[in-house]
């Protein structure tokens, strides 16, 4: 959770199970298969800091779910919208790189549209022997450079400062 003063909204917050079962799958030209699953940290992610950025966030799986709106400022909705990563094989280039994009789209609790905001995360990662270690690394890193992003620019992208 981030260590700031919660803002005095109470939202809820929607993790659909594109979110939660997020994985990249590519093939690279002269490489094998890759499969980057980031469902699991995609979701503890925007959960906890979205759990603590705002006074209080009831979290729903799904669009439909029934709840009491009472007293909910704001329903939040986020996708992992892209990821790409680069893992080279030879040349000067020595890092993992990844990056990706959320969308985060915000609605009155009357479900009308507010605002979206897109929030990116990049990470790198020095790649020694192991190239699927220093992808991870590097998309980790990606995590957690968005989760300091969501903080700083969420609020101020949907007008609540």
């Amino acid at each position: 959770m981030p260590l700031i003063t919660p803002l005095p909204y109470n939202v809820v917050l929607i993790i659909d199970s594109e979110l939660s079962n997020y994985e990249h799958t590519e093939s690279v030209e002269g490489q094998a298969n890759w499969s980057i699953g980031l469902g699991n940290a995609s979701n503890d992610l925007v959960t906890k800091v979205i759990g603590g950025l705002f006074n209080s966030a009831i979290i729903i799986n799904n669009q439909d779910d029934s709840i009491n709106l009472d007293g909910i400022d704001l329903i939040i909705y986020p996708k992992l919208n892209r990821f790409e990563f680069d893992a080279p094989i030879r040349g000067k280039d020595v890092f993992a790189e990844s990056w990706l994009q959320f969308i985060f789209s915000a609605f009155d609790k009357d479900g009308a549209p507010l605002n979206e905001v897109v929030i990116t995360g990049y990470g790198r990662s020095e790649i020694f022997r192991d190239r699927e270690g220093a992808v991870n690394e590097a998309s980790q890193g990606a995590l957690r450079d968005a989760g300091v992003n969501i903080v700083s620019l969420l609020p101020n992208g949907l007008d609540l400062l």
